[in-house]
């Protein structure tokens, strides 16, 4: 009577790799030598080029949120989006606003939870961490408010 061979997962029999199930480069068992891929599948151009109109797709996804996320900013706050459309169309547009420049038309005016001086405050932006803070200040018709730059208030300090 022969006696069974019993083969597991690896390919062994009775501890001892089996001749046809070789673990070579060569093999089809997805190691590293089949570059080709199986039959039918895309070519690297069709891949790269799916991939691309993918990217333009969610590229234009993300735009679209985007500008419906600005119009409901704008709705939401639109003497505060108005002052940062100006400040993306002043010269100092290349250099992010660090602060407010808040002039107060009547000495002590209170807005926001701080009271404001006829002479002018620079404010760090962190001192208004909300933006309902910062539309009652540019909304405000007894306060102007502009933002600054880090730079604009180092040439203010030097005059």
């Amino acid at each position: 009577m022969a006696k069974k061979n019993d083969t597991n997962e690896a390919g062994q029999i009775n501890g001892q790799l089996e001749q046809n199930f070789k673990n070579t480069p060569e093999s089809d068992q997805g190691g590293a030598g089949n570059a080709a891929g199986p039959a039918g599948a895309p070519s690297t151009e069709e891949l790269i080029a799916a991939g691309a109109e993918t990217s333009r797709r969610q590229l234009a996804e993300v735009r679209e949120t985007l500008a419906k996320g600005r119009d409901e900013f704008k709705a939401m706050f639109p003497h505060l989006a108005a002052a940062i459309d100006a400040w993306e169309d002043s010269d100092t547009a290349p250099l992010a606003p660090t602060a407010l420049r808040i002039v107060a038309k009547v000495d002590g005016f209170r807005r926001a939870g701080v009271a404001h001086s006829k002479a002018g405050v620079d404010h760090p932006l962190e001192a208004f961490p909300s933006p309902i803070q910062l539309e009652q200040l540019f909304s405000e018709p007894n306060l102007v408010v502009t933002f600054i730059s880090e730079l604009e208030k180092e040439i203010d300090d030097e005059k």
